[in-house]
C-alpha cells in the first residue's frame, strides 16, 4: 500500500478518529514540526499527528494525571478532570 499524506489546511476543523488506532509512540519530525504521534491500524495502515512544541507540551500536561493509572482506571480519572478542569466543548 502507497503512503499517503493529507494536509488540512490552516483553518480550524473538526476531525475525529476511528477508534480502532494503536497507539505505537512518537516518530521523528518531518518538516518543521517537534515529533509526530504515531498510531496504527489493524490493516497495516498508520497515522502520524505532527505537533508543534506548544502542542506537544499541552498533550503532555492534559494527559499526565492519567500517568500510571490502569485502562479501567481512566474513565474515572477522566470524569474527575471534566468537573474540576473541565474539557472542550463537543
Amino acid at each position: 500500500m502507497a503512503e499517503q499524506e493529507r494536509v488540512l489546511l490552516a483553518r480550524p476543523c473538526r476531525y475525529v478518529l476511528p477508534d480502532d488506532l494503536t497507539f505505537e509512540g512518537l516518530a521523528l519530525p518531518q518538516g518543521r514540526e517537534t515529533a509526530r504521534i504515531r498510531f496504527s491500524r489493524p490493516g497495516g495502515t498508520t497515522l502520524e499527528i505532527p505537533l508543534s512544541a506548544k502542542s506537544l507540551a499541552f498533550l503532555a500536561q492534559c494527559l499526565a494525571p492519567l500517568h500510571g493509572l490502569l485502562p479501567n482506571e481512566i474513565p474515572d480519572e477522566l470524569a474527575v478532570l471534566r468537573k474540576n478542569v473541565g474539557f472542550l466543548d463537543d
